[in-house]
């Protein structure tokens, strides 16, 4: 495996999906919400309407991993206050079409369908993001290592801050890619970043 390859790169902690206040939109409390639609036209919006609560809801809770099972028990997938909830069959059928979807709104992270990447900001905005802020910061030509991106002092004020290491690490090859970063082993089981 090469430097350049993103699988390659040691991982640190990701980001812990913080329990923030999330507005749930009325449409949550109605119960056919919750069952998959027979009619195509009306499935096919509802997928619409799950997919972007979707991504508002882990956006709000900055939230860019999820496993499939704690996602069936949360807020968003159940209404206790109407006893309903997704099914698995359905919530699977929910992410598949965020990763289906034009833009790749969702990833899988293996083959099991337990976890997967939601990606409310892609890759490559987030890599204009974190460019943005080298060059702010004035650390064009330094090295940094990715916990120090993502976790350190002077990203704590960052929206990248505590940012899943896979998702950061996409970015990174999309910086790697406009020749703007170089990624390497720094030895000690972590990754270092060069900006330019």
């Amino acid at each position: 495996m090469s430097a350049a390859d993103p699988s390659a790169w040691t991982q640190t902690s990701g980001n812990s999906c913080d329990g923030v206040p999330f507005a749930l939109p009325a449409i949550h409390s109605f119960p056919p919400f919750y069952t998959r639609q027979p009619t195509e036209a009306t499935r096919t919006r509802q997928l619409e309407l799950w997919s972007d609560l979707m991504l508002a809801y882990h956006q709000s809770r900055q939230c860019t991993r999820v496993l499939l099972d704690d996602l069936l028990t949360s807020e968003l997938c159940q209404n206790k206050s109407i006893h309903r909830s997704l099914s698995r069959e359905f919530l699977l059928e929910i992410l598949e079409a965020l990763v289906a979807k034009g833009a790749g709104d969702a990833e899988w992270i293996d083959g099991t369908h337990r976890e997967c990447l939601i990606y409310w900001r892609r890759p490559d905005s987030w890599a204009q993001l974190i460019y943005h802020w080298v060059t702010e910061t004035g650390q064009r030509g330094s090295v940094l290592t990715l916990h120090e991106i993502t976790h350190g002092d002077m990203a704590a004020s960052q929206e990248f801050y505590r940012l899943d290491d896979s998702v950061l690490r996409k970015a990174l090859a999309v910086l790697v890619g406009k020749g703007h970063a170089q990624v390497f082993s720094t030895g000690d089981g972590d990754s270092g970043v060069k900006f330019f």
